[in-house]
């Protein structure tokens, strides 16, 4: 279990890292926004990602199931979303080199900026998929993975606050040196990301 429960850690950290629609409002906020509505938007990213971790998590024996006899197919199916991911993530990073674009949620009050990161979260289609790859990858990995949901979600929430919280710090302390860091963190992740795929297709070979 406690093995587990680092593994749930990890992912969401991982999960949390590649800048997908939460980490964008995460870094909207702590660009172009003040602490208050920075806080707000972390703590939705984190609510999102836990909900999104257990309810997904609840369908982890048919998945499971289905997997035992399609484990290669799987493999291989993971490692070309996520390269292509890394690979998304390394254009836009490219694409982020010519200028900066406004913030879409300029006016609108902290709460409300919880309650649309908790939203976008829970429902982007990419944050639905990323759960359903990591729920069937535990459930094969871990037989009694139905049994502790709950430590799964744990798990997810700490890694995700652990990823969101200083990622949101340290866009406050280089707000005004951020596109250059921003650039370089993008390309860093879109290569760590990138490997992963490339591991996750050498198993379905």
């Amino acid at each position: 279990m406690i093995l587990l429960f680092l593994f749930s850690i990890i992912a969401g950290v991982v999960l949390a890292a590649p800048f997908g629609p939460a980490g964008a409002m995460v870094a909207d906020a702590a660009l172009l926004h003040d602490r208050k509505r920075l806080e707000m938007t972390v703590a939705g990213a984190v609510a999102g990602s836990s909900c999104l971790a257990f309810f997904i998590s609840m369908a982890a024996e048919p998945v499971k199931a289905f997997l035992d006899d399609h484990e290669r197919f799987f493999y291989l199916g993971a490692g070309t979303v996520i390269v292509m991911l890394g690979l998304l993530m390394a254009f836009a990073a490219y694409k982020s080199k010519k200028g900066k674009e406004g913030s879409p949620f300029k006016g609108a009050k902290p709460g409300a900026s919880l309650v649309s990161v908790f939203f976008i979260t829970v429902l982007h289609p990419g944050s639905i998929a990323a759960f359903l790859f990591l729920t069937a990858f535990f459930a094969m990995r871990f037989s009694f993975f139905s049994d502790h949901r709950v430590l799964f979600t744990a798990g997810i929430a700490i890694g995700s606050l652990m990823a969101f919280g200083p990622v949101g710090f340290i866009f406050w302390m280089v707000r005004d040196k951020a596109e250059k860091f921003v650039f370089h963190l993008r390309c860093g992740l879109a290569a760590i990301i990138g490997a992963a795929g490339v591991y996750c297709l050498s198993r379905g070979f």
